[in-house]
């Protein structure tokens, strides 16, 4: 089971996932993220990981989709608590960081 708390605030799409980002799973943010992050335009992306479970290759290729469509709008992905070693993502230790990092 994944469960997804989107929040907008200061600029930045803070997105904390909760369960196993996973196959089984993985349509349900792919489905929910991505249209916000093309159709609003999304800067600026914060991941937090601090309940994420697991990740598999699924996942982590549909983080990256994520991160890319940031890009493609000129924007900065930030991921709390990269305990799955994610690579190419800088890594802070709380999203108050976020807002420094991001300058917003």
């Amino acid at each position: 089971m994944l469960n997804i708390n989107m929040e907008y605030k200061f600029g930045i799409l803070f997105v904390r996932l909760n369960g196993k980002l996973t196959l089984e799973n993985a349509q349900k943010l792919e489905s929910s993220l991505i249209p916000i992050i093309i159709n609003n335009g999304i800067k600026n992306l914060v991941y937090n990981f601090n309940e994420l479970k697991s990740i598999d290759e699924v996942g982590h290729k549909l983080l990256l989709m994520t991160i890319n469509a940031v890009k493609h709008n000129k924007g900065n992905t930030l991921i709390v608590n990269n305990r799955f070693k994610l690579k190419n993502i800088k890594e802070i230790s709380n999203e108050l960081n976020a807002l420094d990092i991001l300058k917003v």
